[in-house]
């Protein structure tokens, strides 16, 4: 009896123990079966998703803005503010091409003091034809300055032009019972271009004249006037706006004067003496060569056994080296018949040319437009590290979760062997205890 309870004692506990290892088998069945489709899974490959302006000009119309009668006020000004944005300025068409420009925001402000000092009438009448023995015609300026930036579409030619923004007259002022003075502002620009290639592009110049500049104009001997504050080492200062064109490889040069023009007209004895002098200011007048160059650095420097870097890739195309340089021209401009002069005369106050900063340019394929080359490099150097490390990332992850399958599969496969091992325990037991051992 006992022995017969014995045997189904352990067949119980067999079959309890047969039902537990199926189920934990059961229970990690699916880990174990998806370790093959991770490993094949490894080796799949990620994939990562006119005619130009003359400076030398006076407007003829300057003397007959001379006020009539007996003037009152010693002085006159005029508020320079004047705004030219997203407007046209003119549509050229020459055998060899065509040519449209416009102001992209182009704007002048600031203030001009006009007066005298020191005007003396020679009694004697020395020189019959000017009868002034002295006499310095003051130009002020406060807050002057301008931003000029421009839209050009052109087609591949050589072409000069130029363009008046504005003309107008100041009210007169007198110096003496005979003595009275009209002023005429104009501003203008001359522009040339020479393009080898249709496109579109935008340039320009942004300049500032420091307060308290000046130019005063010696009426008896116009080479003793003088000016404070219209050249880059008395205070004025001007930057290249960006180049930028919808071209990948440009080729040209472009260059904008800005042109204001400040003339007196001066009427001496009741008209029975008229004459006109003043000042014109290049300021100033900007050149920009732009050319595509090879085997250069993001600098657009030529890559040699001294440059090593860093270097442009081939699939980046090739550099546009930008180069303004600007030219400052101050002069004055006097009839004959003033002082002593018996011709028209021009003498130079200021004429300086100054170099810029150079850009190096890169087309950038994001945006559709040339941009500063060391950023697009940067940018492409970015790019590819993060590809790479996403890639690393990614066979990395892979590789662990391989593992950490490998290692389920491992401990399933000793769960196995330990099953294994005691059923065959609990069987030899039971045989040796059914047979009386």
């Amino acid at each position: 009896m006992y022995s017969s309870l014995r045997m189904s004692l352990l067949q119980i506990l067999f079959a309890i123990s047969c039902f537990a290892e199926f189920g934990a088998s059961f229970s990690q069945k699916d880990q174990a079966l998806t370790i093959p489709l991770i490993i094949a899974r490894q080796d799949d490959t990620t994939v990562l998703s006119a005619t130009p302006s003359s400076t030398t000009a006076l407007p003829s119309s300057a003397s007959s803005i001379v006020p009539k009668g007996t003037p009152t006020a010693p002085s006159s000004s005029l508020d320079l503010k004047h705004s030219f944005v997203n407007q046209p300025l003119g549509n050229l068409t020459m055998d060899d091409g065509s040519l449209s420009f416009s102001c992209k925001n182009c704007s002048i402000f600031g203030d001009f003091n006009f007066g005298t000092d020191s005007f003396k009438i020679d009694d004697s009448l020395s020189n019959p034809t000017w009868p002034l023995a002295g006499g310095i015609l003051l130009i002020n300026a406060t807050g002057f300055g301008g931003t000029f930036e421009l839209d050009i579409t052109s087609g591949a030619l050589s072409k000069t032009w130029s363009y008046t923004f504005f003309t107008q007259s100041v009210l007169g002022f007198g110096i003496t019972d005979v003595v009275n003075v009209g002023v005429l502002v104009e501003l203008a620009a001359s522009f040339e271009i020479e393009i080898e290639e249709e496109m579109d592009m935008v340039f320009g110049l942004d300049f500032r004249v420091p307060d308290g500049s000046y130019i005063n104009i010696d009426v008896i001997d116009p080479t003793n006037s003088s000016q404070q504050g219209f050249s880059s080492s008395t205070g004025l200062r001007f930057d290249a706006i960006p180049f930028q064109a919808n071209f990948s490889t440009p080729n040209l040069t472009i260059s904008m004067a800005l042109e204001p023009k400040i003339t007196f007209g001066i009427n001496v004895l009741d008209n029975i003496i008229k004459a006109d002098a003043g000042a014109y200011i290049d300021i100033p007048k900007l050149s920009v060569e732009v050319e595509s160059v090879t085997s250069v650095d993001a600098n657009c420097q030529p890559m040699n056994a001294t440059n090593h870097g860093p270097a442009l890739s081939s699939d980046m195309g090739n550099a546009t080296n930008v180069i303004p340089s600007a030219e400052i021209d101050l002069g004055l401009i006097a009839e004959a018949g003033i002082g002593s002069l018996d011709d028209d005369q021009q003498s130079t106050l200021v004429s300086a040319v100054t170099t810029l900063p150079t850009a190096c340019l890169l087309w950038d394929k994001d945006s559709s437009k040339l941009a500063d080359a060391t950023k697009v490099v940067a940018a492409s150097s970015s790019a590819s590290s993060a590809a790479s490390a996403s890639s690393a990332s990614s066979a990395s992850a892979a590789s662990a979760s391989a593992t950490h399958k490998h290692n389920d599969g491992a401990r399933v496969g000793h769960h196995s062997g330990t099953y294994f091992w005691a059923m065959g325990l609990i069987l030899g037991w039971s045989y040796f205890y059914s047979s009386g051992f």
